[in-house]
């Protein structure tokens, strides 16, 4: 279903090439390519499991999940470049800071979150950026600088990642022997 998806979205964007759709139409292709590339990391993780082996199509037995991941950062990108008035823009940053982070690419990533916190401040992605920040400060070890991003998510109470901006801020703490 994916290969027809995606051949349908090739025509669709050569029909509607330079129109108001034509953002749209990426950023639904990027999401196909992480969809592909979620589906890729089952099959690796599965490889040795005949029973998933014998109901995957043969492409994707072969694919690996960071193709279509860079292939989703290309579009995102795109859709950065070209579109910069594009509607969604918050949400391309996001998908494309959240791709750039599985590829290991931290610095682009966090910036890329950076750019939703200052340019999108209404975005309900804002906590969501918060903790991907703090998340990747922590995993580096500066526990200041995660445990001051976990406790920009205070100003959020509303949003469903609130308590675990708390839990993480309080490890922060932990971590900066701050008990």
């Amino acid at each position: 279903s994916d290969e027809k998806a995606l051949a349908q979205l090739n025509k669709l964007l050569k029909k509607y090439k330079g129109t108001a759709m034509e953002p749209s139409l990426h950023f639904r292709l990027a999401e196909i390519y992480m969809r592909r590339a979620k589906t890729a990391t089952f099959f690796e993780v599965h490889r040795d499991d005949s029973n998933a082996v014998r109901f995957s199509p043969l492409a994707t037995k072969n694919a690996t999940s960071k193709v279509w991941v860079t292939k989703a950062v290309e579009t995102y990108d795109l859709i950065e470049r070209k579109f910069v008035h594009y509607g969604d823009m918050d949400l391309v940053l996001f998908n494309n800071a959240f791709a750039r982070q599985i590829l290991g690419q931290e610095k682009a990533s966090m910036d890329r979150y950076r750019q939703v916190i200052e340019n999108f401040s209404e975005s309900p992605l804002v906590p969501d950026c918060h903790l991907a920040i703090g998340e990747t400060l922590f995993t580096q070890k500066a526990f200041q600088a995660s445990f001051d991003e976990f406790q920009q998510i205070r100003k959020f109470s509303d949003a469903r990642i609130f308590p675990y901006g708390l839990y993480k801020g309080v490890w922060s703490l932990y971590n900066l022997r701050r008990t």
